[in-house]
């Protein structure tokens, strides 16, 4: 990448990340598989599970969606708040 922000054939710019300045503005930012320990400790403390940034389902202990995400895979898929998830996948 050139200084001037565009890529080495020059065809179009290339977009920055704003990682650099939110590590050295002091957060951390982090992914993988497994929750972090704030995200495990506010699901246990709901009871509930919190899948917004994901398929943007927010779910409560009793299988009720508290929220939906527009635009993500359960708002597409006409699961709303206040609908009750009995099963995914034949599991319940």
């Amino acid at each position: 990448m050139t200084g001037s922000g565009t890529s080495r054939s020059g065809s179009r710019p290339q977009r920055r990340s704003p990682r650099g300045g939110i590590i050295r503005s002091g957060w951390k930012l982090g992914s993988g598989p497994s929750l972090t320990e704030l995200c495990r400790i506010r699901e246990e403390a709901d009871k509930a599970i919190d899948l917004t940034s994901s398929v943007g389902l927010f779910l409560k202990e009793d299988g009720t969606v508290g929220d939906v995400i527009p635009d993500k895979a359960t708002d597409r898929a006409g699961i709303g708040p206040g609908m009750k998830l009995v099963a995914v996948n034949r599991r319940r």
